[in-house]
């Protein structure tokens, strides 16, 4: 469609000159010829202005400075897509520039863009937050067979080994091997063979809690009985050696 600004002028399309013969209602049958043709067109105006419709070959014989016969679009702004949000540009409040909701972030109305909650993760397309999925370990899972595997054929050797000294509680050799010191180191043993088990199963508010508690207390059980065991030693063997010394300064 395109705009005259005088209604009452000729004018010269494809080197045919256009008398228009104005009728009621604004329209007019006027013929001239494009590339050898003769036919027909229809001429619809407004007053002040005339708007008429080119006809295909006018059309396509057009130079609008691009690759594509098509007028190019007359807009400020496009429309932005799903998870883009508009920033007005400075000094043109009616055009705006499309920015993506990126990271955690989602579009909450078309000006904004707002984190999800600490439980929630954006879409794919950024318009909405949706539950965080859980990823873990699961009781059929390969990487947890061998584990657990592991941790039983532990417990089960830690057991016996108990057992065993709870058995023979008053022997010499149980007692020389200290036997307080051997339960504490047995007790640690278990709660880090243990806590396999809970690291493997579902996440909850008491599984965070014993999975921090029994990892940590389990290793320091472990450490202090075997630090505790070994200052004994040493200081058995050092009163030993002092001992020997006094006798050898005697004699």
């Amino acid at each position: 469609m395109v705009n005259w600004w005088n209604p009452m002028a000729n004018w010269d399309l494809q080197g045919q000159s256009v008398d228009p013969q104005w009728s009621i209602g604004g329209t007019s049958m006027v013929n001239w010829d494009l590339h050898g043709q003769l036919g027909p067109a229809i001429f619809n105006w407004w007053d002040p202005m005339v708007n008429w419709d080119l006809p295909s070959q006018l059309a396509e014989s057009l130079d609008w400075g691009t690759n594509s016969s098509s007028p190019p679009p007359s807009v400020c702004s496009l429309p932005c897509g799903r998870g883009e949000k508009k920033t007005p540009v400075k000094g043109v409040p009616c055009c705006w520039h499309c920015e993506a909701c990126r990271g955690y972030l989602y579009r909450a109305d078309v000006h904004t863009c707002q984190p999800c909650p600490a439980h929630l993760r954006p879409t794919p397309d950024h318009t909405s937050c949706r539950p965080t999925p859980v990823l873990r370990l699961r009781w059929g899972d390969p990487l947890a067979a061998v584990p657990l595997a592991l941790a039983t054929l532990g417990l089960v050797a830690t057991a016996v080994v108990l057992v065993t000294f709870v058995k023979h509680h008053e022997t010499p050799i149980v007692k020389a091997s200290g036997r307080e010191l051997s339960y504490v180191l047995l007790v640690g043993i278990a709660m880090v063979y243990g806590i396999t088990f809970v690291m493997v199963a579902e996440p909850g508010v008491g599984v965070c809690a014993v999975r921090r508690l029994f990892l940590g207390a389990g290793m320091t059980l472990s450490y202090a009985a075997l630090l505790t065991k070994t200052n004994r030693i040493y200081r058995i063997f050092e009163q030993g050696l002092r001992g020997t010394l006094g006798l050898m300064l005697e004699t």
